[in-house]
């Protein structure tokens, strides 16, 4: 399993098992300004080349540069069942998330500190309650102490999923998949924020009218293709982000990435050497018909304002059947140029719709390296799907078979809370449509809109409640009988750059997690948005990534596993041997904790832990005791 996946593992065990609220040292001395780094869902832990993303592509171009990362800032991050079928749900996730970022955000403006949180994906949706919050609160830090990066927003107000169904009357509920979908969209008047969003991320750009299917299906496939590479954009593609209109006087600037093909056409692209040529002659013509569920021909987002919220509609009133024929007859002639200039020098395999997620997935830590072998990949999945907890084939064969059965029937939790989640939940939201629209007077819209949010949300429900299940087990079952066979998915150290590593002092590497601050020296040079995108590096930032060995991380893992049993033991509450959703009831009591939080301290610090007594207590004493940051 590679490296960074270690730090999920003491995170989801730390924050999301054991319940926490804030368990976090800081990482600098008060009195300095601080970057809150949310990670996303099924990352707990940022590990450290998640860090240098965000400092480089984000927060360096919006200012933010002379921030320090804030270590240790463990949120669950979790979603039931895409992170496994034991994981707490979304809505608990987010509950939580929301209280630690609030204890973190209020202990930093006590101090003195200017705070910027960053947030992406599900911690971007942390981010966006927690602002509301805060407008809600009698005593909320002043716009010049807290600012906000928030990127692949699901409450972005028009487009985020969170958002696209919120019809006054009718809310949408699934709770046997862990969401209710009650949230507030992202505040636009309150703090100084930025929001990026890719095109077609489904996510965080959904169409406005979901009863396009081909507009739908291509915002489901541009969850992988778009939504997992935020950080591995280029800083062209992002200082050259499009600025979207917003209406009134607000704090909050929203951005479009613009994407260059469709996600929908990612797999035919696949096909040996006429994938390519294939795709190209249809794409022209095909975006044309997905943009039209956002209500454009020419725009894959929503064309009105981006800090409205904006619900889903029937159909896009301000179209024109003429300029429609139009595009498409453009379309069939680009198409048929770009098929025959692809014809010409033909590739065998075209994956670069693909590239994104693959580097995504390797920056976020779940792969070794932007292009893993199969098993790689699917040890990624197995842990991201096993609520960023890596699985072994420890135990022999009998324990090893014994687990992927057991893991394989427990896919049939999820997929019953699927067959609820379309028997029953969306009927109950048709019914509540079908009224609040008679009752509006809106006839049409009272027969069609039950239509329109069930061919958008039976393969919403699909993909959630049974894709990820299924994919996940598949793969966790690949992965250990591959080890078990003497395959292992992960290439070791040789696989994973080692050019650029954060320098480590000797004197702190076992009890202070590494940040960088060379992005944030350089913060007059970074390019701001709207910059020329010709003066800008159209190279992908490469990122360091710290050393950490497997086995003693794995080591590690077990020690702060084995103390925090004892000192639950010691409590009165007996522990046992059992999976990670047992531990909730086996760890309890400050030792424990402390024992964990020196464990992931050691390895976002990049030190290989060798004990688990004595060296340990040792770290936790010297803890919090100064600042460091490394410069690359």
């Amino acid at each position: 399993m590679n490296k960074h996946g270690v730090a999920s593992v003491l995170g989801l065990t730390v924050a999301s098992v054991l319940g926490l609220t804030l368990m976090t040292r800081p990482a600098v001395a008060f009195g300095a300004d601080t970057a809150l780094i949310l990670g996303g869902t099924g990352l707990p832990v940022p590990p450290q080349s998640y860090v240098d993303a965000v400092e480089q592509l984000y927060l360096v171009p919006n200012g933010y540069g002379a921030y320090t990362p804030q270590a240790l800032l463990i949120t669950p991050e979790q979603a039931y069942p895409i992170t496994g079928v034991n994981s707490p749900s979304v809505d608990t996730s987010v509950a939580q998330g929301v209280t630690i970022l609030d204890n973190a955000i209020n202990q930093q403006i006590a101090a003195g500190n200017r705070v910027v949180v960053f947030g992406y994906s599900q911690g971007a949706g942390v981010a966006s309650q927690e602002m509301a919050q805060l407008a809600a609160s009698s005593n909320p830090p002043s716009r010049n102490q807290l600012s906000f990066v928030l990127v692949g927003d699901p409450s972005s107000p028009n487009g985020g999923l969170n958002q696209r169904f919120a019809v006054p009357g009718a809310p949408l509920a699934l709770p046997s998949l862990g969401t209710t979908f009650n949230y507030a969209p992202t505040a636009s008047n309150t703090y100084p924020a930025a929001v990026y969003t890719q095109e077609y991320d489904g996510f965080a750009d959904f169409p406005q009218y979901p009863i396009n299917l081909l507009a739908d299906l291509n915002a489901y496939l541009g969850i992988f293709t778009q939504h997992f590479a935020y950080l591995d954009l280029t800083p062209q593609q992002i200082s050259s982000a499009i600025a979207l209109p917003t209406t009134g006087n607000t704090t909050t600037q929203y951005y479009m990435i613009p994407t260059a093909n469709l996600p929908l056409l990612a797999p035919v692209r696949l096909i040996p050497l006429i994938g390519n040529p294939l795709a190209d002659l249809l794409q022209p013509d095909l975006r044309v018909l997905v943009n039209l569920g956002y209500g454009s021909i020419t725009n894959g987002w929503s064309p009105g304002p981006a800090d409205v919220p904006t619900p889903f509609g029937l159909f896009p009133a301000n179209i024109n059947r003429a300029d429609v024929l139009t595009a498409l007859a453009n379309g069939a002639k680009q198409g048929s140029t770009d098929a025959r200039n692809d014809l010409k020098t033909p590739t065998l395999f075209d994956t670069s719709s693909f590239s994104g997620f693959l580097a995504g997935f390797h920056t976020i830590g779940f792969t070794p390296s932007d292009s893993p072998s199969l098993l790689q990949l699917l040890a990624g999945f197995t842990a991201f799907g096993n609520e960023g907890v890596p699985v072994s084939s420890t135990g022999g064969i009998i324990k090893t078979l014994t687990r992927v059965v057991s893991n394989d029937i427990a896919v049939v939790r999820p997929l019953v809370d699927t067959a609820v989640a379309i028997g029953a939940s969306l009927p109950k939201y048709d019914a509540q449509l079908f009224t609040s629209q008679l009752r509006a007077g809106h006839l049409l819209n009272a027969v069609g809109m039950p239509i329109a949010a069930d061919v958008a949300l039976v393969p919403y429900a699909l993909i959630v409640g049974a894709v990820f299940p299924i994919v996940g087990a598949a793969a966790t079952t690949v992965t250990q009988l591959a080890e078990l066979a003497g395959l292992e998915p992960t290439a070791g150290a040789s696989t994973v750059d080692t050019t650029a590593q954060p320098a480590v002092s000797t004197s702190t590497a076992n009890a202070q997690p590494v940040v960088s601050t060379s992005a944030g020296a350089n913060a007059t040079n970074a390019p701001t948005i709207g910059a020329d995108p010709a003066s800008t590096p159209a190279t992908r930032v490469r990122h360091g990534r710290g050393r950490v060995d497997w086995s003693s991380a794995m080591s590690a893992v077990a020690g702060a596993f084995h103390q925090a049993g004892n000192s639950a033991r010691s409590n009165g509450k007996p522990s046992k041997p059992g999976p990670i959703a047992n531990l909730r009831k086996a760890i309890t009591g400050s030792a424990a904790h402390a024992h964990a939080v020196t464990a992931v301290a050691r390895l976002r610090a990049g030190s290989g832990v060798t004990g688990t007594s004595g060296s340990t207590d040792s770290a936790h004493n010297t803890a919090g005791t100064g600042s460091h940051r490394a410069h690359r």
